[in-house]
C-alpha cells in the first residue's frame, strides 16, 4: 500500500496502518491459494460510533465520528476506547467474532505494539525508577501509617471506656520503621 502523504516526506496515515494490521493478521500463515480465496470473500464489516464527536474535529472532520470498516480496511472514523475496549460492537469484538480468539489476541498484541511505539516516539514513558519511593518519602509514609494506627488505638480505648489507657509507642503495623 503506497503512502497517502508524499510531501514533505512519505508518510502513511493511521487508517492505513490499522488497515494493514487487520489484513496482515487475517492473512498470516495462509498459502497463496487460501489468500486468493480470502481476498475473493468479504472481510470484517463494521459500522459504529466513536466517543469523540464529529463536531470536535471541525468542518473538515465531520465524518470522523462514525467508524466504518469494510473488508478489513478502515475507511472512516476515529478509533478510541469504544472500538478497542470491552464494547460489544467495537472493532476488537467484531474481529473476534469473525476470526476467533487467536487472531483477536494477535490484533490486541499488534495494537499494543503500535501504541507503545507511538508513545515512545511522540509522548512519554514511565520507568520503574519513577515509581519507587526514595528512603525519605518511604519513612514519612510509614510514620503517617504508624500515627494512624496509634490514633486508632486511642479512639478504640475511648470507645471501650478506658480513659486511663496509656498508649505505648509500638510498631503497630509490624514493619521496620524505627
Amino acid at each position: 500500500m503506497p503512502p497517502q502523504i508524499l510531501k514533505p516526506k512519505r508518510l502513511w496515515t493511521g487508517k492505513q496502518i490499522i488497515s494493514t494490521l487487520l489484513k496482515n493478521i487475517v492473512l498470516a500463515g495462509k498459502t497463496d491459494k487460501e489468500v486468493k480465496r480470502i481476498n475473493k470473500t468479504c472481510g470484517m464489516i463494521l459500522e459504529g460510533k466513536s466517543r469523540l464527536k464529529a463536531s470536535e474535529w471541525g468542518p473538515l472532520g465531520k465524518s470522523e465520528g462514525e467508524v466504518i470498516i469494510r473488508d478489513n480496511e478502515l475507511l472512516q472514523g476515529t478509533l478510541d476506547s469504544s472500538q478497542f475496549g470491552k464494547a460489544e460492537q467495537g472493532m476488537v469484538h467484531s474481529f473476534y467474532e469473525c476470526y476467533g480468539s487467536i487472531k483477536a489476541g494477535e490484533l490486541l498484541t499488534s495494537l499494543a505494539r503500535v501504541f507503545l511505539n507511538f508513545i515512545q516516539n511522540n509522548g512519554f514513558t514511565v520507568g520503574l525508577d519513577d515509581l519507587v519511593l526514595n528512603k525519605e518519602c518511604n519513612l514519612k509514609r510509614r510514620m503517617l501509617i504508624e500515627k494512624g494506627h496509634m490514633n486508632g488505638m486511642i479512639e478504640a480505648a475511648k470507645f471501650a471506656d478506658m480513659p486511663k489507657y496509656n498508649i505505648q509507642k509500638l510498631n503497630y503495623s509490624n514493619r521496620v520503621v524505627f
